[in-house]
């Protein structure tokens, strides 16, 4: 880990791939978020609007990633040092633990130390990030949520870069990583389309309050439409389950309701679902950010694949290049940051295919 001046107080503290390690035996996100404690669940159910989904910024493909021009270039940072820092534990919205998780290995992979602090408090995250700052840190990540901090603490330190995920906070000396949110609802929504035989789907996310959520809900409510006019609801649900068990609660509500395919937004909800899935013929679960099938079986349709390290490796080499002002690293289809996982068994050739060509037209910005 990094020096000793951080705040940990309530806090967990990285290198993030130990949390799932015991002994030699790595365990996966499924066996990991099983005994990484019991929580609560609140549920919301929202009806998506008819409006389309926002689109995601149109953004020239570079090499390897999408990216803006950096508009500045800040002084280069005096360590080979990168961290991550999030407000959630490793069972609540499971999606910090993949951010922090792709930050260790990108960071591995190109020769950086890595750090990983968990489960602070809002008033702990700033003198966090200062701590890091004052250990030579040359790069700090952080999730959506916390990007007005950054906007804060980016100014009076020139000397340190940091990097939003799925966030839009501007400055000479931050950059964000973001995924298109469009290609991503659309991905999953189309899939649920062609699934369903009830006609009602739902996208399960972890919460309807972050702007990146609610542009996936819409992309997914609007495809699945497009796909399947005789659907009567797509819909998307806000969860604050702490783990698995929460999270297949609410989604065995959901499937007694009548909904027969969900996309899981985060591979905490992937697991929920498929122990909820357990209990019903006919229903299933797209996954994302990892290729979940491989964990859960046949209930996993198929996945919407994010590749975090790859985006986190470019900003990586950003910093390293002195470029990354300002800059925007996007992942989609195009770039290979985006891409559709493994299909299970329960998913027919001919729906394989009719959903391919549906993806080469997302790909395409042809299919809405």
């Amino acid at each position: 880990g990094g020096g000793g001046k951080l705040v940990l107080s309530k806090a967990g503290r990285g290198p993030c791939r130990q949390l799932i390690e015991k002994g030699s035996t790595m365990l996966n996100r499924r066996q990991f978020v099983k005994i990484a404690g019991a929580g609560v669940l609140g549920l919301g159910l929202v009806g998506c609007g008819n409006n389309a989904a926002q689109e995601a910024p149109n953004i020239e493909a570079a090499e390897t990633s999408s990216t803006t021009e950096a508009t500045t270039t800040a002084p280069e940072p005096t360590e080979r040092k990168v961290a991550f820092v999030c407000s959630t534990d490793l069972t609540d919205h499971n999606t910090d633990l993949e951010l922090g998780c792709a930050v260790e290995d990108a960071a591995n992979e190109l020769g950086w130390s890595a750090d990983y602090q968990y489960g602070l408090g809002s008033d702990e995250v700033e003198k966090t990030i200062l701590g890091y700052i004052a250990d030579g840190y040359g790069l700090i990540c952080v999730p959506e949520y916390l990007g007005y901090i950054v906007e804060d603490v980016a100014p009076d330190n020139p000397n340190t870069v940091f990097c939003v995920f799925e966030g839009s906070a501007e400055g000479q000396n931050i950059m964000s990583i973001s995924t298109d949110r469009t290609q991503v609802g659309q991905l999953g929504g189309s899939l649920a389309g062609l699934l369903t035989k009830t006609g009602f789907v739902e996208i399960v996310g972890q919460s309807h309050s972050l702007p990146s959520f609610q542009e996936r809900a819409d992309a997914f409510c609007d495809a699945a439409r497009k796909v399947n006019p005789s659907i009567d609801t797509a819909s998307y649900l806000d969860y604050a389950g702490k783990n698995e068990n929460a999270v297949s609660q609410g989604a065995n509500g959901i499937l007694n309701a009548g909904y027969d395919v969900l996309f899981c937004d985060n591979p905490c909800v992937t697991a929920g679902a498929a122990l909820a899935l357990d209990s019903y013929d006919d229903c299933f679960a797209i996954g994302s950010i990892e290729d979940c099938g491989q964990y859960y079986g046949a209930k996993i349709a198929c996945s919407v694949v994010i590749d975090y390290k790859g985006m986190d490796e470019q900003a990586v080499k950003s910093v390293e290049a002195g470029k990354y002002g300002n800059e925007v690293i996007e992942g989609n289809l195009a770039n290979g940051f985006i891409k559709i996982g493994s299909f299970s068994s329960s998913v027919d050739a001919s729906v394989q295919e009719k959903y391919l060509s549906i993806v080469d037209q997302i790909k395409a910005g042809t299919f809405m």
